[in-house]
């Protein structure tokens, strides 16, 4: 299968990977036939990509780094506890920790070196889907570092709950399609606070540690983030993981008021800021498992040719195998022995 623009979508393609709901349903499952309403819905929707199914890209696995089974369980669990949260209710905490405990079994149990990460979301489900992606890129960045199970689980249930906090802040500035005011800045800048109010009131059921994810995941090494200004080591291992889950995550992903980031040029950012807004050790670990091309994805080569990415180089992710598109048919060729040849950029931008 391969990763489309939506406006790229026809009637008759058939989709290659499923459509949830940000409760974890199926909206759209594998294999459906697209007609003309089924693709203004998922526009309306909010869905910026889809992957489909066609005869050029049929071979072609994007691996996933959790089952979907286990993806619509965390996201039910996820908006499950929002909204017990949004009512005053405690959240369910053994819910939250038997999904991460499943996330990080299969995490563990994977023979995938690289993340191929690039979720199918819509605008209105992406503070869940969100919270998802964070769990499972800083599970995999923490098993890189050397962390041992404990550790990844704790971890896991902080970043899954990490934004609870954008409860308490006014859904017509968390939704605002333009830039916000420096006002409004402040008050979403508040989330990290609400937040770890909300998992620190959990009479224990919660580690302490994994609340500290709510409030440090915006503190930057340098000391210029909020809402401590802490430094370096002064912040916790887990939020200082988190941070880069959560920038890489919100820039490779369509919001309201912007396009999405490419996940090569996200890369880039997040090693430039290696050391000054980032852990040094975190962004080396965390470039050693993110896929900057991932399966399935369009790219333009230096040659001018489009090509599909259809498996990545473990020890050189930047030059994958791709499969060059031609007008008689395509030919696969392996950048790694065709080192005249390089991807430019994505055309999924």
């Amino acid at each position: 299968m391969r990763r489309i623009k939506i406006t790229w979508a026809k009637p008759g393609d058939i989709l290659g990977y499923p459509i949830l709901r940000k409760d974890g349903a199926i909206l759209l499952n594998v294999g459906v036939k697209l007609t003309e309403a089924y693709i203004q819905q998922l526009k309306e929707l909010g869905i910026t990509h889809i992957y489909i199914q066609d005869e050029i890209s049929q071979d072609i696995v994007v691996p996933d780094p959790i089952s979907i089974e286990t993806k619509m369980e965390a996201l039910r669990v996820i908006a499950d506890n929002f909204h017990r949260s949004c009512r005053g209710l405690k959240l369910d905490i053994e819910s939250v920790r038997k999904v991460v405990d499943s996330i990080v079994d299969e995490i563990l149990s994977s023979e995938q070196v690289l993340l191929n990460l690039h979720d199918i979301r819509s605008f209105d489900n992406y503070v869940f889907s969100h919270s998802l992606s964070v769990t499972v890129i800083s599970i995999v960045v923490g098993r890189r570092l050397g962390y041992d199970d404990r550790f990844l689980r704790d971890l896991g249930m902080g970043c899954m709950l990490h934004d609870i906090g954008k409860l308490d802040v006014p859904k017509e500035i968390l939704d605002k399609p333009d830039k916000l005011t420096p006002e409004e800045y402040e008050i979403v800048k508040f989330h990290t606070h609400y937040g770890y109010r909300r998992l620190i009131d959990q009479n224990g059921d919660l580690p302490a540690t994994s609340a500290h994810v709510a409030w440090e995941h915006h503190e930057r090494y340098d000391g210029s983030g909020y809402p401590r200004g802490l430094k370096g080591e002064r912040i916790h291992i887990f939020a200082r993981i988190a941070s880069v889950s959560d920038v890489y995550d919100a820039m490779t992903t369509d919001r309201v008021y912007r396009k999405a980031y490419s996940p090569s040029d996200t890369m880039e950012f997040i090693m430039g800021g290696s050391g000054i807004l980032f852990d040094y050790n975190v962004v080396s670990a965390f470039v050693k498992s993110i896929a900057p091309y991932p399966a399935g994805d369009v790219v333009l080569l230096s040659t001018g040719e489009t090509a599909i990415v259809i498996d990545v180089n473990n020890d050189f992710p930047l030059r994958p195998v791709v499969r060059v598109l031609k007008d008689d048919g395509w030919e696969d060729i392996d950048l790694m022995k065709k080192t005249n040849i390089s991807i430019l950029r994505s055309l999924e931008e």
